[in-house]
């Protein structure tokens, strides 16, 4: 059973590599070129005392054999004036298995007492980001995992550390949800993209693109529409934090790709930018660009 399952796992770990890596790199470059770089955490230490790749055992804190430090991080996480030490961590049973029981801890620099929760339950390549997104009083808590699924889709959290508790800034559904969009094929290789929250429209012109549309029977050489394909919009590949007008406070860059019948016909990438207010997500500008 425990060899089938690993060997489950590699094949899903070699299936990512595989779909990010040739059927999808222009996808994937595409969303990389379009977001913005993460600002660098300059006031931001590693935390020596949790170094990634080591085993984490801490008492009072439910662990097991496999229980790995993935990212970690030196900060003031509750504005106290002391430092205090971040830790992600996960099981995992190899190099090539992904993470399961994934967790952020906190250890206070005033009480050494640890503060953990659990963030989702499976994925790859956990990573902290540490940042201030609603003052700059606090330095906040944001997680990126990969799910590891074709469409390249992570799941991110947003969380703070306060009174020797993590709780969500924002809940983990608005703050995963993306744009509320919708779409519609068009004759003549149009694809209609709406926002049904905020009336916002953008067209995008199929043609331009390299897939036969013909071949697949969609669209016939005048550009008439045989039938409705599936049009697939995926969560964030990315969600990026990024201070744009300098003042401390980060907002979130997100990028979402829309393909046309599977994820190898990328036509767009949906962009938006959010910023948290009072314990929600406030959209700040969308695009829709299409792929040349």
């Amino acid at each position: 059973m425990m060899k089938n399952v690993r060997k489950l796992a590699l094949i899903i770990v070699i299936g990512v590599v595989i779909s990010l890596g040739t059927v999808n790199a222009v996808t994937v470059q595409k969303m990389s070129e379009s977001s913005p770089k993460t600002t660098d955490q300059t006031d931001v230490q590693p935390s020596s005392a949790f170094e990634p790749g080591t085993k984490f055992v801490q008492e009072g804190l439910k662990t097991t054999d496999q229980t790995f430090i993935f990212d970690s991080q030196r900060v003031d996480a509750n504005g106290d004036g002391t430092l205090d030490d971040v830790v992600l961590y996960g099981e995992r049973e190899d190099d090539f298995s992904p993470v399961q029981n994934i967790k952020v801890a906190v250890k206070d620099g005033l009480t050494d007492k640890f503060s953990a929760t659990p963030i989702v339950d499976y994925g790859f390549m956990p990573k902290l980001f540490i940042g201030s997104f609603t003052n700059t009083k606090n330095n906040d808590i944001f997680v990126s995992i990969a799910t590891g699924g074709s469409g390249g889709v992570s799941q991110f959290s947003l969380m703070s550390y306060k009174d020797g508790q993590i709780t969500l800034i924002v809940p983990q559904k608005e703050l995963n949800d993306g744009l509320a969009l919708e779409t519609q094929c068009l004759p003549g290789f149009i694809l209609k993209v709406s926002d049904k929250n905020t009336g916002y429209i953008a067209t995008i012109d199929l043609n331009k693109g390299s897939t036969d549309y013909q071949s697949l029977g969609i669209y016939n050489e005048k550009g008439e529409l045989l039938k409705d394909p599936f049009v697939l919009i995926d969560g964030y590949g990315l969600l990026n934090p990024e201070d744009d007008n300098k003042d401390g406070i980060y907002e979130l860059h997100g990028i979402q790709m829309i393909s046309v019948g599977a994820h190898v016909n990328g036509v767009a990438n949906a962009k938006s930018v959010w910023t948290v207010s009072n314990g929600q997500l406030k959209l700040l500008s969308e695009t829709i660009e299409a792929y040349n």
